[in-house]
């Protein structure tokens, strides 16, 4: 019998055994746009809730658990009068947990509050409460910090600038700290201190007491002080909670260090995508004069332009290597970033180049009359389409005008201009972020603007993308949209004229931004505006975009009618999407063990996509895990089957009830004193990133004592930050190794469940309030 044969019969078995122990809740919703009533008894009225307003008393918690933050949700009529009465039911994420003071609002005040607890969850995190009346829901978040100092710090990586320190008095050792997020992301502005041990003295750089904001780090000098014995230094660094140390020795100044006479620096690339999550391996090899490399050697590492340098190690290893990684950080724009590696007196420097950045514009008109006001709306992108935010943009024209601004939080920055005064063709010319340069050509007349030159032999509608994102509050979305003409010999056709409508076909809506007006080619053929999404998204190209146009003017149109008079169609199709659509989890039928021989591991996939189907990258996910049921009984060997055969001797739901982690009135059924299955009976986590990569997929993993397999029900929940669908569920038991199954020396670790075995003959009571 193979493996795979001996793990399906025994997982099979194994959810005989226990599968009444799982259980499933479902709902569903009401009908859409149903009232929320309320009133007091008595009244004679029905009032009608048309708003919750939520206020919380403090937006940051600290991650010892002791605090809480209490929302207040009133209910309110179309009056802004407060409604009793009014039902209301809230929720939080990210493990927390919430404590209503009811279910409905007060008579007198229309208010309920609800207590937030951060739960057993230390982390640094954002926890939202969500509060629903009928269809009313509205949300209020308050953030998870460090206890000390408030940050969101989770690791601190410290390195030195050699390994040792000479007890010359003069000598000193440079201690570099990068503060690090979740995600391993630079975070500047962190409070940090330093310490030191065995008489030596610690200064920081410019007496600094935090992290820089651009490359996340703070360096100290560290010197041996009044003692010149040799020993060792131990350096810690502090940051709230987080606490890192790092050590080195200090030896006679006579000591010869030993000097390379060259030093190589490679890249693993000359060029990467400003995506984020791209990074450059930098490696530097010491060598003697004979070229043969050398242990020992110090090197340090720097970068410029807002780049972040892991370093791995301040010397080289056994091969004459040391090693390094450089990450763009949060600066996006176009450049080049320089590595240089110091030993001694060897200095060797190389770089490579960020790109991926691009700016576009769009004329709006490019055909206009003397003095007429126009604008030109520029997009900085990166090589996902991301908005670079907050970057300066210079805009030279017409004319002799010169602006300089910053993008907005989009990456995008709308010019106004007023159209000169003399007839001609003007170029508008603006560069940002290291991306080439965009130029715009305007047609200004002074009179009427004549009839285009035809026949049209060719026309065509496109897109800067056939994905866009809804636009919801505070969001600017949108795409380029781009007529172009040609007629003989594809010969571009200057001022045909254009109306661009937005088919009402699957309510998706949107406007253009030339709005309703007549938009004119240029000398390219080309007229362009941008498509800005509503609130609604739509089925895969779902959405269809129309242009008409002709040689002479033509009237306004109703975006379902045909097009008026001699004018004629062009369309195009597109998918508005939402943030993120779907999460999907799942598994295979391998179960791994740990390092440590002690535990089994499970691993499973995670994909998220939007409507289109395409993968979503860089989306934060949050697991949970719920331990729903355990059993209690034992395993016997089989001969016949050649397998251990299981007994189960009680089924039990889990005995924490509210999922608090604490003993309540009733809940200790079994009276041990602990709450079966305990939390810690089994682990989840991310396995690497916590954020999907470029193929919307992420790995988690659930570890558990090989004691615990088959013995409990579990639920994972997954949750994608933007998802709006459900969190990705996955129910099933925690799995043993197959083979154990079938090996009858030794017998498996979990062939007697560790929450007991009893009832045993003779004992005719619930086996679940007994603890044996």
């Amino acid at each position: 019998m193979s493996a795979f044969t001996g793990m399906t019969r025994f997982i099979a078995g194994a959810v005989i055994l226990l599968g009444s122990l799982t259980m499933t809740a479902c709902g569903g919703g009401g009908a859409a746009g149903d009232p929320v009533l309320g009133g007091g008894p008595g009244t004679g009225t029905t009032v009608v809730t048309a708003d919750l307003s939520l206020t919380i008393d403090k937006t940051t918690v600290p991650n010892t658990g002791a605090e809480e933050a209490t929302v207040t949700v009133t209910a309110l009529d179309a009056a802004r009068n407060v409604v009793g009465g009014a039902p209301v039911a809230v929720t939080v994420d990210n493990n927390a947990f919430v404590t209503p003071s009811a279910t409905a609002t007060a008579a007198g005040t229309g208010q309920i509050t609800a207590k937030v607890a951060i739960g057993s969850d230390k982390s640094n995190r954002a926890i939202t409460l969500t509060a629903r009346s009928g269809t009313i829901t509205k949300t209020v978040s308050f953030e998870v910090v460090d206890s000390i100092s408030g940050s969101k710090t989770s690791d601190l990586v410290v390195t030195l600038d050699k390994p040792t320190l000479t007890n010359s008095g003069t000598d000193t050792v440079t201690v570099s700290v990068t503060a690090l997020d979740t995600a391993r992301k630079a975070l500047g502005g962190v409070p940090v201190s330093f310490s030191v041990d065995a008489g030596a003295v610690v200064t920081p750089e410019g007496g600094k007491t935090a992290t820089d904001a651009v490359s996340g780090q703070i360096k100290a000098a560290v010197t041996i002080g009044g003692m010149k014995t040799k020993r060792t230094i131990t350096v810690t660094v502090n940051s709230g909670t987080v606490s890192r140390s790092i050590s080195f020795d200090v030896v006679d100044a006579v000591v010869t260090i030993p000097r390379a006479a060259d030093l190589t620096l490679v890249l693993s690339s000359n060029n990467i995508q400003n995506s984020g999550l791209e990074k450059v391996l930098v490696t530097a090899t010491a060598v003697d004069a004979s070229r043969n490399a050398l242990a020992g050697i110090p090197v340090a590492f720097t970068v410029d332009q807002n780049a972040v340098l892991i370093a791995g190690s301040s010397s080289t290893n056994a091969q004459g290597q040391v090693t390094a990684e450089v990450l763009i950080g949060s600066d996006r724009t176009n450049r080049r970033v320089t590595i240089t590696a110091t030993s001694d007196s060897l200095v060797r420097s190389a770089g490579f180049q960020v790109s991926g950045a691009k700016l576009t514009g769009t004329a709006d008109p490019t055909v206009m009359n003397v003095g007429d006001g126009g604008k030109v709306e520029y997009k900085l992108r990166d090589v996902n389409n991301n908005g670079l935010a907050q970057v300066p943009i210079t805009i030279t024209g017409p004319g002799s005008l010169v602006t300089n601004a910053l993008t907005d939080e989009n990456g995008t920055y709308l010019f106004g201009y007023t159209a000169p005064l003399a007839a001609g063709s003007y170029d508008i010319k603006a560069s940002s972020g290291g991306a080439p340069a965009n130029v715009q050509t305007i047609l200004v007349s002074t009179g009427s603007i004549p009839a285009a030159t035809g026949p049209v032999l060719s026309a065509a509608l496109s897109l800067e993308s056939n994905v866009v994102k809804v636009n919801t509050v505070g969001n600017t979305n949108r795409i380029d949209v781009r007529a172009l003409f040609l007629g003989s010999n594809n010969k571009a056709i200057k001022d045909v004229r254009v109306r661009f409508k937005v088919d009402p076909t699957n309510a998706v809506g949107g406007t253009f931004s030339i709005g309703a007006g007549t938009s004119y080619s240029d000398v390219n053929g080309v007229a362009t505006t941008a498509y800005i999404p509503g609130s609604r998204s739509s089925p895969t190209d779902g959405l269809r975009l129309r242009a008409c146009y002709d040689l002479v003017d033509f009237p306004d149109f109703a975006d379902d009618a045909p097009c008026p008079g001699t004018s004629k169609e062009i369309s195009v199709k597109l998918t508005v999407v939402s943030e993120a659509l779907s999460v999907t989890i799942g598994t295979n039928e391998t179960i791994e063990v740990g390092p440590a021989n002690l535990t089994y591991i499970q691993k499973f996939v995670l994909l998220v996509v939007d409507s289109a189907g395409n993968a979503m990258p860089n989306v934060q996910i949050t697991p949970s895990i719920d331990l729903l049921a355990y059993g209690k009984g034992y395993y016997t060997w089989n001969a016949a089957q050649s397998a251990w055969i299981p007994t189960v001797t009680a089924r039990c739901l889990s005995e924490d009830v509210n999922r608090n982690g604490s003993i309540d009135s009733g809940e200790d059924i079994n009276g041990n004193g602990a709450l079966d299955p305990r939390k810690s009976d089994a682990a989840i986590s991310m396995v690497g990133s916590t954020k999907t990569d470029a193929s919307g997929s992420a790995i988690l993993k659930v570890e558990y004592p090989k004691s615990h397999a088959s013995w409990v029900s579990f639920k994972i929940s997954a949750a994608a930050f933007g998802v709006l669908s459900p969190p990705a569920v996955y129910s099933g038991l925690l799995p043993g190794d197959a083979k154990a199954i079938k090996t009858e020396t030794p017998p498996p670790a979990f062939v007697v469940s560790p929450y007991g075995i009893e009832p045993i003959p003779g004992n005719v009571g619930n086996g679940c309030l007994n603890p044996n």
